[in-house]
């Protein structure tokens, strides 16, 4: 008797993960914003201080 194939099961187990992901970061609101909103301000943040740090003598 033969193995059922499994081949590119993987490919499609990621494209699960990351659909969900992508759901969670544009269509579920926290507190009126998108986790995409809250995610560019971090990084917005991040950068911001970044650049103060490095002008800093």
């Amino acid at each position: 008797m033969k193995a059922p194939r499994q081949r590119g099961q993987a490919a499609i187990e990621y494209l699960v993960v990351a659909a969900g992901l992508v759901m969670a970061l544009f269509v579920v609101e926290f507190g009126g914003r998108t986790g995409a909103q809250h995610l560019a301000d971090a990084v917005r943040l991040f950068f911001q201080n970044l650049t103060y740090f490095l002008s800093l003598p």
